[in-house]
């Protein structure tokens, strides 16, 4: 009996399977199904590789500018920002979505005056329904023009959404259920302005809750651990040096931190030059963070990758020339997931 195979073994069996079967092996057994729900068992069964999409109506590999990642799926936007796509790699479906544009060009004409643009593209779900109802919001700034948009996948359909901030957002979204946050500024000032803005996509609402830091002169990143919890960089200066702090409770209204290690940079080797914007995820159970940054090197701008433990250098990697029309590289925790869209 299948049944009574261990589970190392029904994983290497599982692994053997396309990814877009796996899905229908779910009505096999409950334990195969348990299996399939388990995380870190999906981890072990898909098996990672090189990762293509292809336009279907130019037959050829898109070229892709930013990518966002929630509940297994990637949200991407198209280097010439005519398409966006979400994309499951590991059961390969798609759904290419029109963006609406109408806004686009008159902000980018600001963009090009004043130097300040913002617009991206976040996805989510609600959780009010049997299963996950998929929605993208667009986040359009720039001077006087503020515009936020929805798009209902299973509708198919965009409309704007009311809203009139307090507050400015000051870093790219990160996924965590069924929300979306990112690291922002309130408009008033204020002893303390910094916060973390959330957007709950079932009751499409915004909220300001704290950081643990106070970000004078320093950068702040934001990041996921597996999807379960939000880790923060705080890199100070003065002294030159970075805190990493990860949630033990977030809450609609409220969330408590705790500081995971602090970095001194000035005792790592190589390290002096790190730029003030850079991505970064975390190991809890190992104490380690990977920054993926972009410096100096030779002349060229270059990907770095460091892996660092408390004041300790781990490893340090040099992953070839940077890009001038894309100078930061995204780097994510990747969860995957056999989730439809």
């Amino acid at each position: 009996m299948m049944s009574n195979l261990p589970k190392d073994l029904v994983e290497e069996i599982l692994s053997r399977v396309p990814a877009a079967a796996l899905r229908r092996l779910r009505s096999t057994c409950k334990e195969w199904n348990a299996l399939l729900d388990d995380k870190n068992s999906l981890k072990n069964i898909l098996v990672s590789g090189e990762l293509n999409l292809i336009d279907p109506f130019y037959k050829s590999e898109v070229d892709i500018s930013n990518i966002y990642h929630c509940n297994g799926l990637l949200l991407c936007t198209t280097k010439d920002k005519t398409k966006l796509v979400i994309w499951n790699p590991c059961t390969g479906q798609t759904k290419w979505i029109e963006p609406r544009d109408e806004d686009y060009h008159k902000c980018e004409n600001l963009c090009d005056k004043f130097g300040m643009l913002y617009d991206k593209y976040v996805l989510g779900y609600e959780t009010n329904t049997s299963s996950p109802s998929y929605k993208i919001l667009r986040v359009l700034f720039c001077q006087h023009i503020f515009k936020m948009e929805i798009y209902e996948v299973n509708s198919n359909s965009w409309r704007v959404l009311d809203v009139t901030p307090d507050w400015y957002i000051r870093s790219c979204g990160v996924a965590l259920k069924e929300n979306t946050y990112w690291f922002g500024k309130k408009k008033e000032p204020q002893f303390n302005d910094q916060a973390l803005i959330s957007f709950n996509y079932t009751s499409e609402r915004f909220a300001c809750l704290c950081i643990p830091v106070r970000n004078d002169y320093g950068k702040v990143q934001l990041s996921s651990i597996r999807e379960e919890k939000l880790s923060l960089l705080y890199m100070m200066f003065h002294p030159f040096q970075i805190e990493i702090w990860v949630t033990d409770e977030i809450k609609p209204d409220s969330v408590s931190w705790s500081k995971f290690f602090t970095v001194d940079m000035m005792k790592l080797q190589g390290t002096q030059t790190f730029p003030s914007h850079m991505n970064f995820i975390i190991e809890e159970e190992q104490k380690v963070a990977m920054f993926c940054v972009v410096k100096m090197k030779k002349g060229k701008l270059t990907n770095m990758v460091y892996i660092v433990g408390e004041d300790e250098l781990r490893e340090e990697e040099d992953f070839g020339e940077s890009s001038i029309t894309s100078p930061c590289p995204i780097m994510f925790s990747y969860v995957p997931s056999l989730v439809q869209i």
